[in-house]
């Protein structure tokens, strides 16, 4: 891109960010270069006479004595043996001169800090084939991980390679110097600084471990630093696109020049086309940093690239600001990527990223002017600090994770552009209500008056926004997000590998090839698990490929396709092979699916971005990562079944529906043959989906779509509509005509899939339903955690920014005022409509049967359940979720599913304390956890359960994993088949002991239930006390032996309370006394609440991470219960002698034995086992 991230040609970086690096360097740059080194050099280095020794000459003449002047102690051409493996190293690094002769002696690798791999001078040091002996590159890794070193040296005497394999990936990571060039600058501060880095990365001092036990070495740390480094900038890049930290919002900026460009379009519209926008700039961006080099030597694309852009913008005259040549220029570079240039020898991108159709907002002239383009490219290039650009701080996009850009980018699917209907401020500030911790969102007039009043106010930022106004709004009501729920590489990376490793070996089983895996998150998000899944599919290719013909033959016939597109674009480089697997598997492999579409453009893009070879097109990847409800689909089994159990009748085109799948397939699987190498491979395909894919998939995809149509009309109530529809005549005919289209069923068919996004699997895979194998191998991600239920707590935040913290009574007004504005009503009543209809749809007993009767619905469980019957035989669902999965009683359909239909291969519980998700509460409970799609055997291994983890990297440790049979798991919890959460193995034989000891204590006497609902009874709450009230106790305020461990916030009205309870007596009346409700009309008077008498409670909201997590309290009488309080069963009905019905309460005695128990040490330490966080 621009000349100050670029600033060395000897110096080639793939290693560490290129910033920190320029930090470092200019830091070395003040001290002498140690070693005596430039000295040294001006003597020993010839390149004339160099370049014309062997390679044994150079090692001598050259490399060993540079070695050695650097500081090592070396060892030369030892041959050493770990495990079997065979290695033998050009040179062993040492620390010590003495340990040379020990190395010698003992062939203790331990000893090594590093190793040196040496070639004849001009030897191209990676060829980029995956041939293990021939390939420089490779033998040098070969010898780090056989011998367990970290860091190795590669060099041809001129060029000088530092790898780091911490992390050994197919990305090739390296800092290289060209000390042929370094050595040919004029001598000065340019040489100077040079010398001095290169004296850091290959000189000893930098190895050597400081006198601190467990400190990191100067290498280590650089490392971390480069690490925190790129954080600190990508955190940057956060608060410049979304406009917090003191920072501008740059989507703002782009978002409000669209909407004055184009007037009349709707806020929908401008925020789709500014995150096209974003999206393109940030593939430019990405894609020009990455491949600087071979951009450099092209002789026309720098004529035409957003770094010349910006450069022009940067040096424009100040009268050219209002000009619009900048934003010509733009789309001039956009059009020629789409279509590209071959008259100049600039491949076409295609793939619908460049596309003006796909945002034809920005085909209006003069969208930015040169001074609104600027700001946007200098915000997005360069590092910025509260509004100001540091200049001297380039974004190094080429060495940022293209996931950890996906977390960035992935925040804007939360949010929306909005015209504002009155005026607001997006106001930072501090006061003593914040407890000195800023806080920024927007507020109306009303909320900014009453913020100024409060004590110790100070503004940071203030953000006018007057009426009419184009502006940045989020659900949150602030413009600070941070992707709570995305996964983290530490996490999700184990994850992918733990469940690509368990489907090749079942594929080795089953004779699969590794070609042949389908891979699927349904969740997908930015799409960073399947960027992972597709580098780590890729590593095992490159390291199958010597042994493996097929994909020998793959690598091949691609190579020399995408050669000969090279030698026409006269472009004189040949990708790796490791490049050109992962382009062949993102096609074949890889599958995703997300509710947001904005979210689906980003995983392409970041696929895209992690694939793409300048040359060839953008991968056709249209069919494999899609938008639709994941959980919202049908499949052929149930239109099937419906024809057979509702309509009973012999359909030709039913008959024939499995056939028209098996033909579907088979033109998909034609599809996936192709590799879109070329751009007529990509304008096949292309052709192929719109010719003969598209048309089959409408067709079945709306007759699926009929089914989901009639679980949707009967979610939302429509049962009259229900019928109708189901009754229309010629339906199921019509459903399978292409030319009927216009009928009013089939309309309300489309309708309903477009509002609902059906969508279904064997339709929209088909390939992944082919053969005696149906289903996908593996299924990985992190599914949403939320409740499915509609909660206020989820809609007024975004209009109300501390609306969950507020008291009932402040809930109350606040939505009193929001609603009386016609625009929130209706935005409020639509997202009330679609989520209890998406809510009573997902209740539904034939839809997702295991989830039947556990209580409040969560996504995570419907998640779990829909996608157990997506896997093939032996395939996986490898995901991270809340632990509540294997312990909460909503999860025990679920759980014995799982526990006595399938295999759980491992199940790794976390406490959130560090913490791993930033924005998730600190003793909030998730686990990773693999199951397997194959029915469980006696000669199965135990789970392999872990509990009570802090970070990833415990995992590393042999104790702290539990083999757990699941023999136990029902020995222990025959109802519930609930995982016992164990510290350790010497927990279970203790708990076994403990379970065989007693009988377990009769629920007829000791049986807990609520009472009330803190929002579904929260109209019988009453805020201030007053005589003859009753006061309602939740679980705050309640400790051991204590009901006064807090006052009461609420107060009930003791009639009104007993017409609560009032049917829900009667009810256990007829339950104790085995009598219709009919029949007790007569002893309505009989009844007796549970108020009446002394009952024993326990806290809901206890944790097994807290000091004491049972909690139990005798209550007095005549009190009222929230639902975070449980209490005992007070009384029991029984006929009276008179033939009416008396009532016997629980013996004080028996409460007191079992408050007694329930709050010893003993009670609480089995407790810890079973508990949850609410």
């Amino acid at each position: 891109m621009t000349q100050d991230l670029f600033p060395a040609p000897w110096l080639v970086n793939t290693l560490l960010d290129q910033g920190f690096v320029n930090q470092r360097q200019s830091e070395l740059a003040q001290q002498p270069v140690p070693y005596n080194l430039t000295h040294w050099l001006a003597t020993h280095f010839d390149a004339v006479q160099l370049a014309k020794c062997k390679e044994a000459q150079l090692e001598d003449r050259l490399i060993g004595p540079l070695l050695t002047q650097l500081g090592w102690a070396t060892v030369n051409q030892k041959s050493l043996i770990v495990q079997g493996k065979h290695a033998k190293p050009d040179w062993c690094l040492l620390l010590e001169p003495a340990q040379a002769n020990e190395l010698v002696d003992s062939a203790n690798h331990a000893l090594i800090s590093a190793i040196c791999e040496s070639k004849a001078w001009g030897k191209t040091l990676d060829t980029g084939k995956a041939d293990r002996k021939r390939n420089p590159h490779h033998q040098l890794q070969d010898y780090l991980s056989t011998l367990r070193v970290r860091f190795g040296v590669l060099t041809n005497g001129r060029i000088w390679r530092l790898y780091d394999t911490n992390k050994v990936t197919a990305k090739k990571s390296f800092i290289e110097f060209d000390l042929a060039a370094i050595c040919a600058l004029d001598e000065g501060s340019e040489q100077h600084a040079a010398l001095a880095l290169f004296a850091f990365f290959f000189g000893r001092h930098t190895y050597v471990p400081p006198a601190a036990a467990g400190e990191p070495t100067a290498i280590e740390q650089a490392i971390a630093d480069s690490a925190d480094f790129t954080l600190g900038v990508e955190e940057n890049l956060k608060a410049v696109i979304y406009g917090y930290a003191g920072e501008d919002s740059l989507f703002e900026i782009m978002g409000r020049a669209i909407q004055r460009a184009n007037p009349k379009a709707s806020m929908a519209a401008v925020y789709e086309n500014s995150v096209v926008l974003l999206f393109r700039l940030l593939f430019v961006v990405y894609f020009e940093d990455k491949n600087h080099d071979l951009l450099a030597r092209h002789p026309f694309y720098q004529r035409f690239s957003l770094g010349r852009i910006f450069g022009n913008l940067r040096h424009m005259p100040d009268a050219d600001a209002k000009r619009h040549d900048g934003v010509f220029a733009l789309k001039q570079l956009f059009e020629m990527l789409d279509e590209g240039a071959e008259d100049i020898d600039i491949p076409l991108f295609n793939g619908g990223l460049f596309d003006a159709q796909r945002a034809p907002l920005l085909t209006q002239p003069k969208i930015f002017d040169n001074a609104t383009l600027r700001q946007i490219l200098e915000k997005l290039l360069y590092k910025t600090h509260r509004g100001d650009t540091l200049f001297d701080t380039r974004r190094d996009f080429k060495n940022m994770s293209v996931t950890h850009l996906g977390r960035i980018y992935e925040g804007l699917l939360e949010f929306r552009f909005e015209k504002a209907a009155e005026t607001a401020v997006y106001l930072e500030y501090e006061s003593a209500t914040t407890k000195g911790r800023a806080v920024e969102a927007y507020f109306d007039a009303y909320d900014t008056a009453l913020i100024r009043k409060e004590k110790g106010f100070k503004a940071l930022r203030e953000i006018s926004v007057r009426q009419g106004d184009v502006y940045l709004k989020s659900a949150s009501n602030s413009r600070k997000t941070s992707a709570s729920y995305y996964t983290p590489t530490v996490l999700s990376e184990p994850l992918v590998k733990a469940a690509v490793d368990q489907a090749l070996q079942q594929a080795a089983a089953q004779g699969k090839a590794l070609m042949d895996l389908k891979i699927l998150d349904n969740a997908c998000g930015s799409g960073h698990f399947l960027v992972e899944a597709l580098n780590y599919l890729t590593d095992l290719a490159l390291d199958r490929l010597d042994g493996d013909a097929g994909l020998q033959a793959l690598v091949k016939q691609e190579g020399d396709k995408i050669a000969d597109q090279l030698r026409f674009l006269n472009l004189d480089y040949h990708p790796d092979d490791a490049q050109i697997l992962k382009r062949a598997l993102l096609k074949r492999c890889i599958f995703g699916v997300d509710l947001n579409p904005f979210a689906v453009e980003l995983a392409r893009l970041s696929l895209w971005m992690d694939s793409f070879i300048f040359g060839t097109p953008l991968s056709f990847i249209e069919h494999h990562v899609q938008h639709g409800n994941a959980l919202m689909g049908a499949s052929v089994q149930d239109f099937i079944a419906y024809n057979a159990t509702e309509v009973q009748q012999n359909d030709l085109f039913v008959d024939n529906l499995s056939a028209r799948f098996d033909e579907l397939r088979g033109v998909m699987h034609e599809l996936d043959a192709m590799r879109d190498t070329t751009p007529a491979e990509v304008e096949q395909s292309k052709r192929l989906w719109a010719t003969s894919i598209a048309p089959k998939l409408n067709l079945l995809s709306r007759a699926l779509s009929f089914i989901c149509t009639r679980r949707a009309l009967l979610a939302e109530g429509n049962d009259r509509d229900c019928e109708a529809l189901s009754k229309t005549p010629d339906l199921l005919r019509d459903l399978f005509d292409e030319s009927r289209t216009k009928t009013a069923a089939l309309r309300q068919v489309e309708t309903y899939a477009r509002k609902y996004r059906f969508f279904h699997y064997e339709v929209a895979f088909p390939e992944a339903f082919a053969g005696a194998s149906k289903g996908f191998d593996v299924i990985v991600g992190n599914p949403p955690w939320d409740k499915t239920k509609f909660a206020d707590t989820d809609f007024f935040p975004q209009y109300h920014s501390n609306y969950r913290s507020l008291k009932n009574t402040e809930k109350a007004a606040v939505q009193k005022r929001l609603l009386e504005s016609a625009h929130i009503r209706a935005a409020y009543e639509s997202a009330l409509a679609v989520a209890e209809a998406a809510n009573e749809y997902y209740k539904d007993k034939t839809v997702f049967p295991l989830n039947k009767g556990s209580g409040d619905g969560n996504l995570f469980r419907l998640f779990v359940e829909r996608n157990l019957g997506l896997l093939c035989p032996g395939g996986n669902l490898s995901y991270v979720l809340p632990s509540a999965l294997m312990f909460e009683e909503g999860s025990l359909g679920l759980r014995r599913h799982i526990l006595s239909e399938c295999r759980l291969a491992f199940f790794h519980s976390f406490e959130n304390r560090r913490p791993i998700f930033p924005d998730v509460d600190s003793r909030y409970k998730f686990a990773s956890m693999q199951v397997v799609n194959a029915a469980p055997s006696s000669s199965d291994p135990p789970i392999d359960t872990a509990f009570y983890l802090f970070e990833v990297a415990d995992l590393q440790r042999p104790d702290v994993h539990v083999p757990y049979p699941l023999a136990t798991v029902k020995a222990l919890s025959p109802e519930q088949w609930a995982l016992m959460e164990l510290r350790d193995r010497r927990d279970l034989p203790i708990l076994q002991k403990c379970y065989g000891a007693f009988p377990a204590l009769s629920a007829q006497w000791l049986d807990f239930r609520r009472e009330l609902h803190m929002t579904d009874d929260k109209d019988l709450f009453i805020e201030q006390p007053a005589p003859g009230l009753l006061p309602l106790y939740e679980g705050k305020m309640i400790w051991q032996y204590s009901h006064a461990f807090d006052k009461p916030q609420y107060w009930l009205d003791g009639a009104e309370f007993n017409a609560r309870l009032h049917k829900k007596e009667l009810h256990r009346m007829a339950q104790d006394l085995a009598m219709p409700k009919a029949a007790l009309a007569a002893f309505g008077r009989a009844v007796r609440y549970d108020r009446e008498f002394t009952r024993l409670a326990f806290r809901e909201i206890a944790r097994d991470t807290d000091e004491r997590t049972l909690i139990f309290s005798l209550l007095p009488k005549d009190c009222g219960l929230g639902h975070t309080l449980f209490a005992n069963a007070a009384k029991t009905y029984l006929p009276a002698p008179d033939g009416g019905v008396a009532v016997e309460a629980v013996s004080p005695l028996r409460l007191l034995f079992a408050l007694a128990w329930f709050n010893s040490v003993p009670a609480d330490w089995l407790g810890r086992f079973m508990i949850q966080i609410h």
